[in-house]
């Protein structure tokens, strides 16, 4: 008899994990945190290795869909003119894809990283409905698991986590350069230790589980 996580697994690897492949994952300084701390590696190097680092207009240059950039022009439309040059020039990261699947997917479709994988992949198939900042989300109908949302328990738990994670993310990086950004990331790494000490007796975070 299969466990909810068996049973998920099961209904996951029946799609050939096409959430994967083709887009990218986008990342936060916590995301970075967690992975780095993971696999024991410095940030700088991480970032070289294993993500790109983009502007907004960047990734919206290279998306082939055409209603991310109309959604795009509709911000830059509505918001003031400085939060737009502080977007233009904020960097975003997100992995790598190596012939067009994640960086971190195995040959069996697993993850490499999967105890501290992004939280973009963590709560899939649950997305934002429109924004992130909005908090609402939709579940993807792609997914085979979006056909028993009663397995997604701790998918609609982690999203709420997700969520302020990335208003946060947002908050600090909004028009830090890659320095800064990875200033800010070495710097939570140390607050990391420090929590983990203190709070987890030198465990990882629970989130990373």
């Amino acid at each position: 008899m299969y466990s909810i996580d068996g049973l998920k697994l099961s209904i996951c690897k029946s799609c050939g994990a096409l959430c994967c492949k083709h887009f990218p994952p986008m990342v936060t300084v916590f995301d970075i945190v967690r992975i780095c701390k993971f696999l024991k590696i410095e940030p700088r190097k991480f970032i070289k290795d294993f993500c790109e680092c983009l502007t907004l207009r960047e990734i919206v240059s290279k998306s082939p869909y055409k209603t991310l950039k109309i959604y795009v022009n509709i911000i830059e439309n509505l918001l003031k003119p400085r939060i737009v040059s502080l977007l233009e020039k904020t960097i975003f990261i997100r992995f790598k894809l190596i012939d067009d699947h994640c960086i971190f997917l195995n040959n069996d479709n697993s993850c490499k990283i999967h105890p501290v994988k992004p939280m973009v992949c963590r709560v899939f198939p649950l997305k934002p409905y429109t924004s992130i900042l909005e908090g609402r989300l939709r579940i993807a109908e792609a997914c085979p698991l979006s056909k028993h949302p009663e397995l997604l328990r701790k998918e609609f738990e982690y999203f709420r986590i997700y969520v302020q994670e990335c208003k946060t993310h947002l908050l600090v990086v909004l028009g830090l350069d890659f320095e800064e950004v990875l200033r800010l990331i070495e710097y939570l790494m140390k607050i990391h230790d420090e929590l983990c000490k203190d709070v987890w007796g030198g465990a990882q975070s629970a989130s990373t589980h």
